[in-house]
């Protein structure tokens, strides 16, 4: 679909309310943790066992769960 496909979907997204000033200006704020995360994950991701890393997804996608079960 591409970036015009994503465009298209900017107004629908402001009508629900699920795109704000508010919103862009955290996504702003977060920029710098996504870079951070990259580079980090990048240097890291040679160097962690493939079975480690599956384990770690697994007990990290749990746990995010919980809060969606209160």
């Amino acid at each position: 679909m591409g970036s015009s496909g994503a465009l298209f979907k900017v107004p629908f997204s402001i009508g629900l309310g699920l795109l704000s000033a508010s919103s862009l200006v955290l996504d702003a704020v977060l920029v710098p943790c996504v870079l951070v995360g990259t580079y980090v994950g990048r240097r890291v991701i040679g160097r962690i066992d493939q079975k480690r890393f599956e384990s770690l997804v697994l007990v990290f996608t749990v746990l995010s769960t919980v809060p969606l079960l209160r």
